[in-house]
Parts: structure tokens; C-alpha cells; sequence
């Protein structure tokens, strides 16, 4: 017979049956079990934070948005995009579990798009931390998942693949950054800003940032490495120096040698590298002796393409002195040495 919810009433000892099962099998962050998605969320979603943003405008208006975080430090430092935290008067923090805090913005750096966000509240334990991932061993079609508060839904997850390891910040509109991006077709709408992009270990390896306006499946992430330079200058200092080296140029493919070859007949006789177009007075680069017209071959020893491997290899070291090949025509090459300087703003 059926009880009052429909249930048929059976001897069959359901608990017995269950007791005679076999374990499930045990799944580890980073395998690829059936559940390998909520595997990894799992273990990164503890750590997940909503960051609700109270701005004061012009004439007093009160306006409210809403953005994603990270806890990298169980104090309740939390990582962020400087967008999410603007201007913020007040910062609201909601954790996964529903524990809210108040907070306050540590640091900023609006070039990188990069902020730290602590907790100020008293804490009654420890929060837990995400773990950090390496952005350097991604490789194009490598699963990753966007946590965060896309249209201020908490805790959202949404899955995909990784698009591109390194789009040029100049490829999406951002000339002015010295950032690669991975781009991803993990959906990232307005929200998911400042959240974590992670692996199938449960590990950051990207900071969500921002989609193509109209495109579905183009979003873009910081990539953590990257990341994690600017954040711990922000730590430590509270601002971020970047080195300078005083050089202006460009990157030389064989349509471009061609053209400059036809222009001037002592073009080094080169086929790629970089052409420095122009070099600042009193600039580690005017030290080092490098002069317009010089095509860049080597950087510390290994050749050199594009100014983007050229921004990568240099990094956020100030003060670190690098070896150099140029090529001159008429002398050959010559090996200089040229020392970073911090970028005086």
C-alpha cells in the first residue's frame, strides 16, 4: 500500500542494501572524475567572497554595486579588481557561508586593475584561503571555472575552457596596461569582476575582469603570476613601482625590415627583433649606450621578437641589471648592459 505521500511500504531493508555497497570511488581535486567541476569548486568556493560597494556620488546620491574577491590571507586579505572597490565609502562582505563583514580597501593600483580589500571586523576564527595556482603552466583548451556574483548572484559557478594564455592588453582596447590576459569562454558578466578563475585543482590561476561588450564567450582574466607581483607590492608598500628603461620601440617582422631596408640603406642587416625608435635623455637606455635605429636581437642571452617578451622577461624588477644584444650596421652586434630604474610617475 502507499502512505500519505505516495511512498509504497516494502520489507526490502534500504539501509542493509546501502551498508553492502562498495565506497564511492574517491575523487582528488584535479582528477577528472564525473563530478570534476564540483570537485574543484569545492575545494576554492570556501574562500569566495561577495564585495558590495556603497559610493557617494557628486550630490550626495547613494549608489551600490556589487563585485567579487578572494581571501588570500586568513586575516581577511581579500584580492579584488580596483574596479570593484572604487570610490567605495563602504565595503560589505559576504562570505560563502553567509558571515558578513565589514571592510575597508587596503591598496589599490588602477593601471593593473588590482586592489587588496581587509576585513575589519573582529574575527572569531581564522577564514579559509584559496589556494594559489600557476598561470604559467596553462595551455590553450585546459578546462577553468569562473566563481563569483555575476548580476550580484552569489557564489555562481560557470565552466569552460581557456581561449588564449596571453592576449595582449593592446588586442582588447587596453594600450596603457602592461598586462597579457587569458581570455576564456567561462561566461563573465558584470559581478564576476574580481573573482577567481581556477583549475581543476581548486587552485586561482586568473582574477576575472572583464568580457567583450556584446560577445558571447570572450572573457578575460589577469593571470595569477602576473597578478601576484602587483598584490604583494600593494602588501607590502601600498603602491606598485614598475621599472623603466627609457626605450621606445617595435617590434620587427619581415614585411617591416623590407620597408626599413628600401628607407635606409644602413639598416642592420636583421630579420626580427626590436627597433628602437626612440630613447629617453638621461635614461637607463641612454646610459647603457643604446641609440635610435639599434634593433634589439638578444635579452639576456636568448632572442627576442616582440616587445610584449620583452615587457614579460623585465617584470616588475627595479633596480636589476640585464644583458643585451644590439645590432648596428656597420659595427655587427654589440653586448651591453642596462639596469632597470623605477618608472618616476
Amino acid at each position: 500500500r502507499c502512505d500519505a505521500f505516495g511512498a509504497a511500504e516494502s520489507s526490502y531493508d534500504l539501509k542493509q542494501h546501502a551498508q553492502n555497497l562498495p565506497p564511492p570511488p574517491a575523487t582528488n581535486p584535479g582528477t577528472f572524475g564525473p563530478n570534476f567541476i564540483a570537485d574543484a569548486c569545492e575545494v576554492a568556493i570556501p574562500a569566495l567572497v561577495n564585495i558590495c560597494s556603497v559610493q557617494k556620488g557628486p550630490w550626495g546620491q547613494i549608489a551600490q554595486s556589487a563585485g567579487s574577491g578572494f581571501i588570500i590571507r586568513s586575516d581577511g586579505l581579500i584580492a579584488t579588481n580596483a574596479h570593484v572597490v572604487r570610490n567605495a565609502k563602504v565595503l560589505n562582505i559576504t562570505l560563502n557561508d553567509g558571515r558578513q563583514y565589514r571592510g575597508r580597501v587596503l591598496s589599490a593600483d588602477e593601471l593593473s586593475d588590482l586592489a587588496l580589500v581587509l576585513v575589519e571586523d573582529p574575527l572569531e576564527a581564522p577564514l579559509p584561503v584559496m589556494a594559489i595556482g600557476d598561470s604559467g603552466n596553462l595551455r590553450p583548451g585546459e578546462f577553468v571555472i569562473a566563481l563569483g556574483s555575476p548580476l550580484n548572484m552569489q557564489n555562481s559557478v560557470t565552466a569552460g575552457i581557456v581561449s588564449s594564455t596571453a592576449r595582449a592588453a593592446s588586442e582588447i582596447g587596453i594600450p596603457q596596461s602592461r598586462l597579457d590576459y587569458i581570455q576564456t569562454d567561462a561566461a563573465i558578466n558584470v559581478g564576476n569582476s574580481g573573482g577567481p578563475l581556477i583549475n581543476l585543482k581548486g587552485e586561482v590561476v586568473g582574477i576575472n575582469t572583464m568580457k567583450v561588450a556584446g560577445g558571447d564567450g570572450i572573457g578575460f582574466a589577469i593571470p595569477i603570476n602576473a597578478a601576484w607581483l602587483v598584490l604583494q607590492q600593494l602588501r607590502d608598500t601600498g603602491k606598485v613601482v614598475r621599472p623603466f628603461l627609457g626605450l621606445r620601440m617595435a617590434s620587427l617582422n619581415k614585411n617591416l625590415v623590407r620597408h626599413e631596408k628600401r628607407q635606409n640603406n644602413n639598416f642592420p642587416d636583421v630579420e626580427t627583433g626590436l627597433l628602437v625608435v626612440g630613447v629617453a635623455p638621461d635614461s637607463p637606455a641612454m646610459r647603457a649606450g643604446i641609440r635610435p635605429g639599434d634593433v634589439i636581437v638578444e635579452f639576456e642571452g636568448k632572442g627576442i621578437a616582440t616587445v610584449q617578451e620583452l615587457t614579460r622577461a623585465i617584470g616588475y624588477d627595479v633596480g636589476k641589471t640585464y644583458s643585451i644584444t644590439v645590432a648596428r650596421r656597420g659595427t655587427g652586434t654589440e653586448h651591453l648592459s642596462i639596469t632597470s630604474e623605477g618608472l618616476k610617475l
